[in-house]
């Protein structure tokens, strides 16, 4: 919105931050795994990039957008930028992938061999709306229709699920005044999910029977768990990731009405302890469920990335409140507020580019090399399309869209395209 907010380049350092950790993850198999080298702490990361991100998402929405109502045409503007920020270089990328797949029928589903079928699911894809529902096409669920751009814009999918569930949570976040509630709200959010999530596991037999019914053999762990609704309700259910996006702007309320306080003696005294504490909590929860649990606990290994959004949210309200420390001046290094600022490239390029390290196992390259080589290519690449596409066009769409068309217009949305949203 036109509204100018005070920047925060802690968040850009933490989008790259969880930008990269999906990458890596990801890379790892399609790299490493490839290759015969395994690194599980790695292949984890994923599960503490993906919460990241969506209390990221949260936190930044509300941050920037808490005055949606108040101003005039401020839901037209909010609708605005967010279409520009997540469709341009989506349907680009996803454009180019779906002609490949039609042409060469290479689609991770439809029905084999035929080119056609794959249609199906595209009214899904090009309104983002392919994970808010299960449904199955073919061999495979709704999410894996197409190829690796596909596949990984369940992700984005749910972010526009979020971005329409916060015209009702910022209603209701404008009339809390009380930090108690807010706070037993966050820790009642929680419990629900927790409850939620054990109540699937418990039950997972008889859901498995319902999906049977429902959807046909793909949509039972017995087919195999990636196209499973089990997965899907324990993973991309909207409903499931709804509470950590729900965490991120339930702390930006919270940090919006003591931003401008003060820091009392005792948060002076111990606002490096605080954020190295939240960090190293996140950071220790995360190795705890995944490299000590999850090899052995099922529910924890399925569910473990929903579980860690609360303490993520701790850190993140840490890392903004005590700007000074030194943990927010590493995470606002300008190397890493640029590639923050190309985050979305970063994830979206890292799909794209999925087989092309593929092109270099003749080379008998050392495993790790070329790993390290496919990361720093993604991310050049990656920053070169903010610069060049994402960049522009967001500023072209968003000056069309809104009328912007005088100098301080432009200058406004220049600044509104810096200021995390």
């Amino acid at each position: 919105m036109s509204i100018e907010r005070q920047r925060l380049p802690v968040l850009d350092g933490l989008r790259f931050i969880a930008a990269l950790t999906v990458m890596l993850a990801h890379f790892s198999f399609w790299v490493l795994a490839e290759l015969g080298v395994h690194s599980h702490i790695i292949g984890t990361l994923s599960g503490l990039g993906m919460p990241l991100f969506f209390v990221l998402s949260g936190f930044v929405i509300h941050y920037n957008y808490h005055r949606i109502y108040e101003k005039l045409g401020g839901v037209k503007e909010y609708l605005i930028a967010r279409f520009t920020r997540l469709y341009p270089l989506y349907i680009v990328l996803f454009t180019i992938e779906f002609i490949f797949t039609i042409r060469f029928k290479r689609g991770s589903c439809g029905y084999a061999g035929d080119r056609w079928a794959l249609l199906m699911a595209l009214p899904y894809y090009l309104t983002l709306t392919q994970d808010w529902i299960f449904g199955v096409i073919g061999q495979n669920n709704l999410i894996y229709q197409y190829q690796m751009v596909g596949a990984v814009s369940w992700s984005i999918s749910l972010e526009f699920f979020f971005y329409v569930s916060y015209f009702l949570i910022v209603l209701w976040l404008a009339k809390q005044k009380s930090f108690l509630i807010q706070l037993f709200v966050f820790v009642l959010t929680h419990l629900i999910v927790i409850a939620y999530l054990t109540f699937c596991w418990r039950h997972s037999a008889q859901i498995d029977h319902a999906a049977l019914i429902g959807f046909g053999t793909v949509a039972t762990e017995q087919h195999g768990y990636q196209d499973s609704f089990m997965r899907w309700l324990y993973y991309f259910n909207p409903l499931v990731n709804l509470p950590a996006f729900f965490m991120g702007t339930l702390i930006a309320n919270i940090y919006l009405k003591v931003k401008d306080r003060p820091l009392s003696s005792l948060e002076k005294r111990f606002a490096g302890w605080f954020t190295f504490g939240s960090i190293s909590a996140v950071l220790a929860i995360h190795y705890f469920f995944y490299i000590i649990l999850a090899p052995t606990n099922g529910f924890i290994g399925r569910t473990a990335s929903v579980l860690d959004a609360p303490l993520i949210a701790i850190m993140l309200y840490c890392l903004v409140r005590y700007s000074s420390t030194l943990w927010n001046k590493c995470l606002s290094w300008s190397l890493l507020v640029k590639l923050g600022e190309s985050s979305y490239s970063i994830y979206l390029f890292h799909a794209f580019f999925v087989s092309y390290p593929r092109k270099f196992y003749h080379l008998n390259l050392n495993p790790w090399v070329l790993y390290t080589l496919t990361i720093v290519c993604i991310l050049a690449l990656s920053r070169l399309s903010y610069i060049l596409f994402e960049r522009p066009v967001q500023r072209f769409l968003r000056r069309k869209l809104l009328k912007q068309k005088t100098p301080l217009d432009i200058s406004a949305d220049t600044r509104m395209i810096k200021s995390n949203a």
